[in-house]
């Protein structure tokens, strides 16, 4: 149930709409920004008339200064982030701090490429049909999780890693602990009352994404044995004997 009951502190002018001003602040927009009566007119209400096309062929704003479509946009974009996840040559490090590489590597770009976020977001709002048509992007997914792969077979046959990891999934996973926090930032920011953007909250966060996926996939320590004691009892002849 919401209220109408006007807040104590008539909400700041940046911050109109984020809490905890917001949920009266929606319900009374014209007492805090100017806003004007639209007559919608006479008769009876219909439909808007529809004029769907086709948006491969677009021409937008490329990264050179040049038009390109947004199919070719999105393959470049993906072949950005994929030729910098090769740089890392993971097939030669040790398992455990390939991962960590990984990780680390995938929340830095994020950060560094906002748009890349951007992109994502707008391609599953529409289903990722532009994805699905393309066929390079698919070939450029599959060396990564092959490289992965082959970390998780190194790392379990040398005893650092647990068995039965799916590359795929836990590729998954590691890009969702970036995504989400820097999709969300802003809601999760105002749910919480905490600044999440900061130098300080990034590195916070990248240690704890370490620390859970390390956690995920390192072998567990068995534990040490415990020490075998001595247990006492007595002989018929009520000699002490040691039973180990």
């Amino acid at each position: 149930m919401t209220s109408s009951r006007k807040p104590d502190l008539f909400p700041p002018k940046a911050d109109w709409d984020r809490a905890p001003w917001n949920r009266w602040s929606f319900q009374h927009v014209r007492e805090i920004v100017p806003t004007v009566e639209v007559w919608r007119g006479n008769g009876p209400v219909r439909a808007l008339p529809r004029n769907e096309q086709n948006l491969d062929g677009l021409r937008i704003a490329g990264i050179d200064s040049g038009s390109t479509t947004l199919a070719t946009f999105l393959e470049q974009t993906y072949t950005d982030i994929r030729t910098a996840e090769r740089e890392l040559h993971l097939e030669a490090s040790d398992p455990l701090e390939a991962i960590r590489s990984l990780v680390a590597f995938t929340w830095r770009y994020y950060v560094a490429h906002p748009e890349f976020l951007a992109l994502l977001n707008s391609e599953n709002m529409h289903r990722a049909g532009h994805l699905k048509r393309s066929r390079k992007i698919r070939q450029m997914n599959s060396p990564l999780i092959e490289v992965l792969a082959d970390v998780l077979v190194r790392g379990e046959q040398s005893g650092e890693l647990r068995p039965g990891i799916d590359p795929m999934q836990l590729y998954i996973s590691i890009a969702g602990l970036a995504y989400f926090y820097l999709s969300n930032n802003h809601t999760l920011a105002a749910i919480f009352g905490r600044e999440l953007m900061t130098p300080a909250a990034h590195a916070a966060r990248l240690e704890h994404m370490c620390a859970v996926v390390v956690g995920y996939v390192a072998a567990p320590v068995a534990p040490a044995a415990a020490p075998r004691r001595a247990s006492i009892r007595l002989s018929p002849d009520n000699a002490i004997r040691r039973q180990r």
